[in-house]
């Protein structure tokens, strides 16, 4: 790269008049000004336009901030032999643009502008030049020279933004300090870092989720248990037929009454016993039966009645049910109102913003419409003023220019006719030529001159040729007398000010319509109407401001809000399937309750308790009347009753058997139920505390999120692992690569103004020891000007070294000798003319305020001339 020219407005202290340094050369080039004059800005502002982006303004760059105007720089700089030019400018109107000078196309503009033009120079850092090697500010020459990544990005580029110097440094640092938050120094997992955290997490929600699902594996066997529970109890009932039970029993009973009746005709008392016993018999059965009868009843009227106070207790929960509803809804439809409200608040908020865009531009196009109106006004007034002059064209100007100076070589010609007169003048006479008086003596005079004698007249010489000068200036006359009457002027100067004057008025009267063109290019009416426009938008808005109701939503939180609204959104439907949960009870009850007042009804009424006591007794009374004689028969009965061994034990038997079944069976009933209660309560419980499915499929979409986290800061360890060696690795080999190179260019240099010196230089091409006549010394023990001519000499070698590679810099010293003295400054000078002549010769601008030293450096000078906002380039 090398800098052709440069030129600022409105920076450091260079305002609307603006700097600019042209023809800058690729050699050797020196700007030599006092103080106060702006060198140092200059820099500043050179790597503000070169290295800032056009959108930002920070940083050093404030400091060269102006409050009269907007910040602007322009830089002509040739790159492998083409010439551009960037364009900059920073703060209002914030643009950039990039310009191939050879043929005047935009290659790019803005962003791309400067990414075109780091491409273009290989530059990665914004805050420094090509290398902070290679510019050096005022006061910051004795800096140690460290690379900041150009040296590594211009010999490796494959790494070019991430190693070498500061850059790389900071990079590593950060790595090694953002893995020591995951990571120990042994690469074990940090105790309470990130990492060891996310999987202490992810074990103790692993544990969670183990006591979730089994919670959820029990409340699915418990509802399994109740299925089959109640699939027993359904089946039982199913087989349960109170008609078919009393006719097998009564078929046994009939089974034993015709055994006795077989054996009653054996033999005559057994027939009599037979008799009174199937008697005594049919009347004990008809006491039992009538006993079970009344048992039945008993049962169906206690039955009903337990029912009918389940039914009240579920008629009491049906209510508070219905209570919790209307309750739920009552709080859902308040919390929908205040849903609604927000929405309108923040439709309310909209308009709000919308009629804010609206008066912002309203204003601003008031202000347009304000500034054309002045433009026009202006512009009617120029445009007045310079109808007002004479119209003179250039032709007129140049004929006028013309005539003048033939008529100043006619005089000439007349002033070359001349004669040398002797005067004799008598006492008392007096000779003048115009108002200079005369003596007597030898007299020079020419064509244009009168010689005046008082009372004898007056001479003028007469040759031949000057009456052919006398009509060519009376034609001269003529001609300007013609020409100044057509112009309308008196004289030619009165002509080229009222020329220069109406060009003056032209130029204005063309910025102010560029001016108009930019800020109204649809004309003056455009603005009118977009400004009605926006005048009916932002009244329309005012409206549906004023016709909103007053919300008072200040301390509501929507968030909240939302959380409220899913809560009671549960609750209402908790309370609905609680609801329908007791209207299914209720029914179910009520089939049962109708059951058992068929039972009632069915009953005979024999056994109702108004007639039970009488029916009872007459029954008993029977029953052991037919005892008695069963026993008087069977006295008379024993001899018979070993020739017949009928024996209808087995009958009864089978009477108990079928006694026994219809007892189990109702016993198995009632156990089930209980257990069919148990089983439900325990589930309600359950349900009650939380959804042991929703707990699972919590906590697995949480386990799924922490095992994200786990493996997302292990790739993160591994990521900085890998990041921070390879830094390490690429650090150590692209340190010796140029390392050594700097050297070889520095040793020659140094020795030009130290005699057979030798120096070594660190990674960061810093020096670490001069060694001289056989001894090494401390480079901190060294004099400021000795380590100060050090730090130039290794920027001039680091630039050197970058050429010959294929990517010239320039350099840039602001006053950086400052503690040389009169020798080595010498020595030093010779140096910069030195490596900046020859083959390969480098780009030098040396800017000091020491006029007089600065005149033994040679180069080729610059000069500050000013670069006003009405100039072009």
């Amino acid at each position: 790269m090398k800098i052709d020219a440069f030129r600022f407005r409105h920076v450091g202290p260079f305002g609307a008049d603006g700097i600019k340094v042209e023809n800058i050369q690729p050699g050797l080039n020196v700007i030599a000004e006092h103080n106060e004059r702006g060198k140092s800005s200059l820099l500043a502002a050179l790597e503000t336009v070169l290295f800032l982006p056009h959108t930002s303004w920070r940083g050093d760059a404030k400091r060269l901030k102006r409050e009269d105007g907007t910040p602007v720089g322009q830089i002509d700089f040739t790159h492998y032999g083409q010439s551009y030019r960037l364009d900059k400018q920073f703060l209002s109107g914030k643009t950039a643009q990039l310009t191939n000078l050879s043929t005047g196309a935009v290659i790019a503009k803005k962003r791309e502008a400067e990414e075109k033009l780091a491409d273009m120079l290989g530059l990665h850092r914004d805050d420094k030049g090509p290398s902070g090697l290679l510019w050096v500010r005022q006061g910051d020459s004795m800096m140690a020279a460290e690379d900041d990544g150009q040296v590594a990005s211009r010999l490796e580029s494959e790494l070019s933004t991430l190693v070498g110097g500061d850059r790389a440094r900071a990079y590593l640092e950060r790595a090694e300090a953002e893995l020591s938050e995951l990571l120990t120094a042994t690469g074990r997992i940090k105790a309470n870092g990130p990492l060891a955290l996310a999987e202490d997490a992810f074990a103790s929600l692993e544990a969670e989720l183990e006591t979730a699902r089994q919670a959820q594996r029990d409340t699915r066997q418990s509802g399994q248990d109740l299925a089959r529970i109640q699939a027993q109890i359904a089946d039982l009932e199913s087989d349960y037929d109170p008609k078919q039970e009393a006719k097998a029993l009564e078929d046994a009973r009939h089974a034993l009454s015709q055994a006795q009746v077989a054996d009653s005709q054996l033999a005559q008392k057994r027939a009599h016993l037979g008799r009174l016993k199937v008697e005594s018999e049919q009347a004990q059965i008809r006491l039992t039966t009538y006993q079970s009868h009344v048992a039945n009843l008993d049962k169906a009227l206690a039955d009903a009645e337990r029912l009918r106070q389940e039914i009240a207790v579920f008629k009491d929960n049906k209510a508070g049910a219905q209570q919790a509803l209307t309750n739920a809804a009552q709080a859902l439809a308040d919390l929908d109102d205040q849903h609604k409200a927000l929405l309108q608040l923040d439709a309310l908020k909209a308009v709000q913003d919308q009629l804010s865009v609206k008066n912002a531009a309203l204003q601003s196009l008031n202000e347009n419409l304000e500034q054309l109106e002045a433009d026009i006004s202006q512009r009617n007034a120029l445009i007045e003023e310079r109808d007002a002059l004479p119209s003179i064209s250039r032709e007129q100007l140049d004929t006028l220019d013309r005539i003048a100076r033939e008529q100043d070589q006619v005089e000439a010609e007349y002033r070359g006719i001349d004669a040398r007169l002797l005067l004799t003048l008598q006492p008392g006479v007096t000779a003048k030529i115009g108002d200079e008086s005369i003596p007597s003596g030898p007299v020079q005079i020419d064509a244009t001159q009168t010689l005046e004698i008082e009372g004898a007249g007056h001479i003028r010489l007469d040759p031949a040729d000057l009456r052919e000068l006398d009509a060519r200036q009376t034609d001269l006359n003529a001609r300007l007398t013609a020409l100044l009457t057509e112009m309308a002027v008196e004289d030619q100067q009165t002509a080229l000010d009222a020329f220069r004057a109406r060009e003056q008025l032209s130029t204005e009267i063309s910025l102010i319509n560029r001016q108009m063109a930019i800020s109204a290019p649809q004309g003056h009416e455009a603005l009118l109407n977009a400004k009605e426009r926006l005048s009916q938008d932002i009244a329309r808005l005012t409206d549906r401001i004023e016709q909103q109701p007053d919300i008072d939503m200040e301390h509501f939180d929507p968030h909240a809000l939302a959380r409220n609204l899913a809560k009671a959104s549960g609750e209402k439907q908790a309370a609905q399937d609680t609801l329908n949960q007791i209207d299914r009870s209720l029914i179910q009850l009520e089939e049962k309750l109708g059951t058992q007042n068929r039972i009632i009804e069915q009953a005979e009424d024999t056994v109702r308790p108004d007639q039970r006591d009488a029916v009872s007794a007459k029954l008993i009374a029977a029953a052991a009347t037919l005892a008695e004689q069963v026993r008087q028969a069977e006295d008379s009965l024993k001899s018979a009753e070993a020739q017949n061994q009928t024996d209808p034990e087995m009958l009864n038997a089978r009477i108990q058997r079928l006694t026994d079944a219809a007892r189990n069976r109702t016993q198995k009933l009632t156990d089930l139920r209980q257990e069919e209660a148990a089983l439900i309560a325990t589930r309600k419980a359950s349900f009650e505390q939380r959804d042991p499915d929703a707990e699972v499929d919590r906590l697995e979409a949480r386990q799924v999120t922490l095992a994200e986290e786990v493996r997302r800061h292990r790739r993160r360890a591994n990521a900085l692992t890998l990041l921070r060696d390879t830094l390490r690795e690429a650090q150590s080999s692209l340190q010796a690569r140029y390392t050594d190179p700097v050297k070889q260019e520095l040793l020659p240099l140094l020795r030009m103004v130290i005699e057979d010196a030798d120096i070594d230089l660190n990674e960061n091409l810093g020096a670490e020891g001069l060694l001289r006549h056989g001894q090494t010394e401390e480079i901190a023990r060294l004099s400021g000007g000795t380590r100060e001519q050090i730090a130039i000499l290794t920027r001039l070698a680091f630039a050197r070294m970058l050429s010959r590679q294929g990517y010239p810099s320039p350099v840039i010293l602001d006053d950086a000798l400052v503690y040389a003295d009169d020798q080595r400054r010498q020595r030093m000078f010779e140096v910069m003319n030195y490596v900046t002549r020859g083959s390969d010769p480098l780009q030098l601008l040396y800017l000091s305020c020491h006029e007089r030293s600065t005149r033994e450096l040679g180069g080729h000078v610059l000069n500050l001339q000013p670069w006003p906002e009405s100039s072009s380039v």
